[in-house]
């Protein structure tokens, strides 16, 4: 197999169901598939927690965080080291700390999750486009989600972005409104395809019948 060893790039860190399942579905296809797989162990505070519902107001996010945490934290953290922890690389605490991993895979997978959702990657949002990857790296996307019907970019950053999106060798998009986007506003052919714990589910069931 000509590229061996691939990282994924993608919500690990959140205590949110579909965050960790979307993230141990893609990782177990990829291995599967025969690869060594890698999943970026970002610092949780490198992203919005997408457990905080923008359309409820700051005191009930903030109750509702900390009585999923009482409650959930523990079976997250359980869930983690059992599945994914042998996957974790190091744990990254910097956006330098990105840079680290320039030349260290074959491949980099980004998603799925709205993991091209500005406000969800903050100031990593260029990183979540492979900033800090050498050029002799694949770059991939696998149901990557804007998570709106635009593209919800920072300080004009569109230009950087473009650049960065015409380096991947292939795009697919979690949702329509994604090829739309990709074609619109970056000039890049990208194809609708779904979810990863979706299709695992699919794949797992038409196995077992």
């Amino acid at each position: 197999m000509k590229y061996k060893n691939i990282a994924v790039l993608t919500f690990q860190s959140s205590n949110n169901y579909g965050a960790l399942l979307q993230c141990y579905a893609l990782s177990t296809t990829l291995e599967e598939l025969g690869f060594n797989v890698q999943i970026f162990n970002l610092k949780k505070e490198h992203i919005k927690d997408i457990e905080d519902l923008p359309f409820l107001s700051r005191n009930k996010r903030v109750f509702k965080k900390s009585i999923n945490n009482a409650i959930f934290e523990s079976a997250f953290d359980n869930f983690r080291k059992k599945y994914l922890k042998s996957k974790f690389t190091k744990e990254i605490g910097t956006k330098d700390g990105l840079k680290e991993f320039s030349d260290s895979f074959d491949a980099v997978v980004v998603g799925s999750d709205q993991v091209w959702r500005g406000a969800y990657t903050k100031k990593l949002q260029s990183s979540f486009f492979f900033d800090f990857i050498s050029d002799k790296t694949k770059k991939i996307s696998y149901a990557a989600s804007f998570g709106l019907d635009y593209f919800e970019g920072f300080k004009n950053n569109e230009s950087e972005i473009n650049t960065l999106i015409n380096k991947f060798n292939a795009i697919s998009v979690r949702e329509a409104e994604g090829v739309k986007i990709c074609k619109e506003t970056f000039n890049v052919e990208a194809i609708h395809v779904l979810d990863p714990a979706f299709s695992f589910v699919k794949r797992k069931v038409s196995k077992n019948n």
